[in-house]
């Protein structure tokens, strides 16, 4: 029997990210068959996950942060994204979980150089790598010295819960809709989609996520200035069942993102059957695969064409793309993503012994 450590510190924070993937990847571990590993979850003291027979708990511990010398000693010890607080001691192997390099283009000069030092000393430190996009992969190659260490490639489990007796929200009802969703920050460049509205003068957009940020402030300064009030829609955070009847509701799900490690949103959209239209930027090429549509250049007259052109395409035969789209998504499992999580776990144990 193998000692593993996994590092779920983050879900404490469940509407972020890294808080969701942990929370899966504590759900979706336990339905795998592991009767040759032993895993103990380290969490937060609050806010953490209900504890599940068969598996270990441990605290963090502010002494141990700050000691890891003082840490119990694994076969394996996992982070699950590139800054975690607490790190194993000397004699545990390291597994680094990089989810992407996107503090290059969210952060000033000063500041990104400030991340992307402590990330290089985390990829000194750790034994193993793995990342979750082949985008990612390039970029740490080209912005690390991996010291010959080759990054194992798994793709993000995505779950999305279905809701099939919910309706459309209110405040979209009896109007055709294009949607959106994530943290408002500049990366997400929501901004470029206002402007389409011109082009879909019957259509309503809704940006859905935190908008209570210097960007949400930007977008709701810009909605103002452009007399868009009445159709332009921030719900702020929504519950999953209202998430899931935004995407499967929607005309199409628009992401013009400028940065992703991965793009959960993405596949939750094709998840629900949804016409995807994304940037080419970082690794929505690589995500969105060649049944999502992209925009070359995000100007609103281009957008919009491509807009009318591929919905025009999409809804000649909605019933068959819409089905293309979910076979395509399945691949994204988490029990997929699970299981090659094991499979590196043994492949690592074994170097080990």
């Amino acid at each position: 029997m193998h000692s593993i450590l996994v590092d779920l510190y983050k879900i404490k924070n469940r509407h972020s990210g890294l808080g969701e993937f942990s929370y899966r990847f504590h759900q979706y571990l336990q339905q795998q068959a592991t009767e040759d590993l032993e895993f103990t979850f380290l969490t937060p003291r609050k806010d953490g996950v209900k504890p599940q027979p068969g598996f270990k708990y441990r605290h963090v511990s502010l002494q141990k942060r700050y000691v890891p010398s003082w840490s119990a000693t694994y076969d394996l010890w996992h982070s699950l994204q590139q800054f975690p607080s607490h790190k194993p001691n000397g004699k545990t192997p390291w597994l680094l979980t990089v989810h992407d390099l996107n503090f290059l283009s969210e952060k000033n000069q000063s500041k990104a150089q400030g991340y992307l030092k402590q990330l290089q000393k985390n990829v000194n430190r750790a034994q193993y790598l793995s990342t979750i996009s082949h985008y990612t992969a390039e970029q740490m190659a080209k912005h690390l010295d991996l010291k010959g260490k080759k990054p194992v490639i798994i793709p993000n489990g995505v779950y999305l819960e279905e809701y099939p007796d919910t309706g459309v929200p209110p405040y979209v009802s009896g109007s055709p809709y294009f949607f959106s969703i994530g943290i408002f920050s500049a990366k997400k460049n929501f901004k470029v989609l206002l402007p389409l509205l011109n082009y879909f003068p019957d259509h309503k957009l809704v940006l859905a996520g935190n908008h209570e940020t210097s960007y949400g402030r930007e977008i709701v300064a810009a909605i103002r200035d452009w007399k868009l009030e009445e159709r332009v829609i921030l719900p702020g955070r929504v519950d999953n069942r209202e998430k899931y009847a935004l995407y499967k509701n929607c005309r199409a799900f628009l992401f013009p993102s400028l940065a992703e490690g991965f793009g959960l949103p993405v596949i939750e959209a094709m998840m629900a059957g949804a016409p995807v239209f994304l940037s080419t930027e970082a690794s929505l090429p690589e995500v969105g695969g060649k049944l999502a549509y992209y925009w070359p250049e995000l100007t609103p007259e281009a957008m919009a064409g491509v807009l009318e052109k591929n919905l025009a395409e999409f809804e000649s035969n909605t019933l068959q793309h819409r089905k293309n789209l979910q076979q395509y998504a399945a691949r994204f499992s988490w029990s997929s993503c699970i299981n090659d999580y094991c499979t590196l776990y043994r492949n690592i144990l074994k170097q080990e012994a």
